[in-house]
């Protein structure tokens, strides 16, 4: 949370989010390791945390052992969210950058000095917030007018996708942070079920019925798309008596009444909306619903075109055959994302990330593929152009082909042999933990599998003397943080080498 949490707040988070994690007591020197801070930092922050839980009658109990060693716990006490998200949320709501921004969006900034004196805070803070603000509009390609009669400049879409970005990633999921009743969107939620064929999961219809509230409050401020939105859609609003539906139910939820040309733009808008932001797990077959033939009219055809280029050379270049169900979802889901991408500039993440993640050689490997993977149509189809350029997508298209390949079985598997005097298998449990993306499977017997990638033992455990393998690893009896990253390490090398077979083409 960059722009509205500082370092010791993330601080606190952190410490409850570990504590959060295990029903068990946690030493203090674990907590400090794990946090990388020293033993009177974690006393310090595990003080304020409390603190801050009494403070804002957050119902999470800390419990100290001092025998045999200083350690501590926590007692929940679940209501409808996790108390470590409410905190998160208390800590948001509290911080300048989100009061600034909820002001633009309800129109309540009248002016710094009017903000500073309200929030009992220096006009040079409220300016300091202003200039961090502006860095992050800039990814959202909008500005900040702090002349008379302030106001957010760019384009209409762009600021109602800031501001949906913004109330999805710093509210828990069933928060609602709009004046509206959401209730009122369940007939049009209905109506998109039945457009786009499949029910919304609930996560889904919370974020649709997010979109619908936000939109509402900006046409009831007059706020409305750029006239001629998507041109193309108009030519077949009334070809589907789904989306006639569909058109009815929003008329009636619109706070004022709009004549004909101006109502089409915001249905275009709406249409926009649910299919650019309707990714999935998994598609039911769709191939002659009204969703893509709406699709095809709003770029022309040409981003259908490109996602099936794409995926014939993905599945072409792959050693295992694909199911027509899978080709489906993935077509679905990538045409879905390049729509999104095209219409919408920006990143959600930018509101609850705090530093960027370097790739692992995993991640950058389906990168470079989906990259040079869309190089490649470029020839045949020129829609894609701006696309490549945009490092965001391509991340997200790597994410997405990454995780589905593994669910759907496509990837490869890493057999590890764990000859450890471990009961409990707690090294197995805390190898999945740090290799949570690969599908690990630890074996404690030589006799359970024919062939092992990695044997992991320490020196003096009797039965790494017998054995005589290719990669043996030996780490510390008592293990730790580095001898887990030394594992990871050694699995991402053998898993990229595993993963490379996967695929016939060199990339």
């Amino acid at each position: 949370m960059e722009y509205f949490l500082d370092n010791f707040q993330l601080r606190k988070l952190q410490l409850l989010n570990v504590l959060d994690s295990e029903d068990r007591f946690f030493s203090i020197t674990e907590l400090a390791e794990r946090m990388g801070v020293s033993n009177p930092t974690v006393d310090k922050t595990i003080e304020a945390a409390k603190n801050d839980c009494l403070k804002h009658r957050i119902s999470i109990v800390f419990e100290r052992c001092e025998t045999p060693v200083r350690s501590i716990s926590t007692q929940r006490h679940f209501e409808k969210d996790s108390q470590v998200l409410s905190l998160r949320k208390v800590y948001i709501m509290d911080s300048l950058n989100y009061q600034l921004l909820f002001d633009f969006f309800s129109e309540h900034f009248l002016d710094v000095k009017t903000f500073a004196k309200e929030r009992f805070a220096s006009h040079s803070l409220i300016y300091n917030k202003l200039n961090q603000l502006k860095n992050m509009l800039a990814q959202f390609n909008l500005t900040l007018d702090l002349g008379q009669g302030f106001n957010l400049v760019g384009n209409e879409r762009q600021i109602r996708f800031l501001f949906v970005s913004l109330f999805w990633n710093t509210y828990n999921d069933f928060d609602w942070p709009l004046g509206s009743n959401k209730e009122q969107f369940d007939g049009l939620l209905q109506e998109i079920d039945s457009l786009l064929q499949i029910p919304l999961s609930p996560i889904q219809r919370e974020y649709y019925r997010l979109w619908l509230g936000v939109c509402l409050t900006r046409i009831e401020k007059d706020y409305l798309p750029s006239p001629n939105i998507i041109p193309e859609l108009n030519l077949i609003i009334h070809q589907h008596h789904l989306v006639s539906n569909l058109k009815k139910q929003f008329k009636q939820l619109l706070p004022k009444q709009l004549d004909e040309e101006v109502f089409n733009q915001e249905f275009s808008f709406l249409l926009l909306t649910i299919y650019s932001f309707d990714i999935r797990d998994c598609y039911q077959r769709q191939i002659t619903s009204p969703h893509l033939a709406i699709i095809y009219q709003l770029t022309n055809g040409q981003l259908e075109y490109q996602t099936q280029i794409f995926l014939q050379r993905l599945f072409s270049s792959l050693t295992t055959a694909m199911t027509a169900q899978d080709f489906d979802h993935f077509y679905l889901n990538l045409l879905n994302m390049q729509i999104r991408y095209s219409f919408f500039s920006g990143s959600p993440g930018n509101f609850h990330l705090k530093e960027t993640v370097a790739f692992n050689p995993i991640q950058k490997f389906f990168y470079d593929y989906v990259k040079n993977n869309f190089k490649a149509t470029q020839s045949v189809v020129l829609f894609n152009e701006p696309l490549v350029e945009n490092s965001l997508f391509l991340e997200d298209m790597a994410r997405f082909l990454y995780s589905n390949l593994q669910k759907k079985g496509y990837l490869p598997k890493i057999n590890f042999l764990l000859l450890w005097p471990d009961k409990n298998n707690q090294l197995a449990q805390d190898i999945a933990k740090q290799l949570p993306l690969y599908q690990i499977c630890c074996h404690h017997d030589l006799s359970q599998c024919q062939e092992f990638d990695l044997v992991i033992g320490f020196d003096f455990y009797q039965e790494m003397a017998n054995v005589t393998y290719k990669n043996m690893l030996y780490i510390n009896r008592v293990y730790g943080k580095k001898d887990l990253v030394i594992i990871q390490q050694a699995a991402e090398e053998i898993y990229l080498k595993k993963l490379k077979t996967c695929f016939t083409t060199d990339l």
